[in-house]
């Protein structure tokens, strides 16, 4: 008895073959996207040549650096509320020696005219700070007895304009002092509020003994 070998059925259909591509085709076809995205670039750029400038002339604001020290000032003055033709500002304080013992200020009658206060007020409150004598020569200037330097004397000059001068309230120095009843005052022109301030006390001094010159 023979054997009977299984045989696969025959497909009488025909094979689809592959198409072949045609790089002609496969090129003019990939140009399309390359101009698309040609055109979509120039049009960006067109966009960003046609968007204005920031800063239409061309200059930078102005920095920290670019302001002056007086300006930064006044900003800082505006910003905490304190009027800038208010704020009272001290000069430094220019300071001479005389001889060896002696140290002489050039410009005390600046500081009273800059802190309308009286030159015999002024000068007191400086003797008693000082715990010396003084007084004012033909130039107007306040001539010391004894050597200090301009560091302190600068100070005691911003003392005196934060006790005798400066309102607490508004911070003004246009103020005035005036006394009243044994009491003295310090009266606000801007606000009108007003204060009472000590009296100026010199501190102790020893007593001095001069021996004279036998003869």
């Amino acid at each position: 008895m023979s054997e009977i070998h299984e045989v696969a059925p025959f497909d009488l259909t025909k094979k689809k073959k592959k198409k072949r591509v045609n790089l002609a085709d496969v090129n003019e076809n990939s140009n399309v996207p390359d101009k698309v995205s040609e055109v979509g670039e120039e049009g960006r750029s067109e966009d960003c040549h046609s968007q204005e400038p920031l800063n239409p002339s061309g200059q930078n604001k102005p920095t920290a650096q670019d302001y002056l020290y007086e300006e930064l000032l006044d900003r800082i003055y505006g910003v905490v509320g304190i009027k800038s033709k208010t704020a009272m500002r001290l000069s430094v304080p220019e300071v001479l020696r005389q001889g060896t013992k002696k140290t002489v200020l050039v410009n005390f009658l600046d500081f009273c005219k800059t802190m309308h206060r009286s030159p015999e007020h002024l000068q007191g409150y400086l003797e008693a700070e000082l715990a010396s004598n003084s007084a004012v020569d033909g130039k107007n200037q306040l001539v010391i007895n004894g050597r200090f330097q301009v560091k302190h004397i600068e100070s005691i000059l911003r003392r005196y304009a934060g006790e005798y001068v400066l309102c607490y309230g508004c911070k003004s120095p246009n103020t005035v002092l005036s006394k009243e009843n044994r009491l003295m005052f310090v009266q606000c022109e801007e606000c009108g509020s007003s204060r009472t301030v000590a009296p100026i006390k010199r501190g102790f001094e020893a007593p001095i003994r001069r021996v004279k010159n036998a003869r």
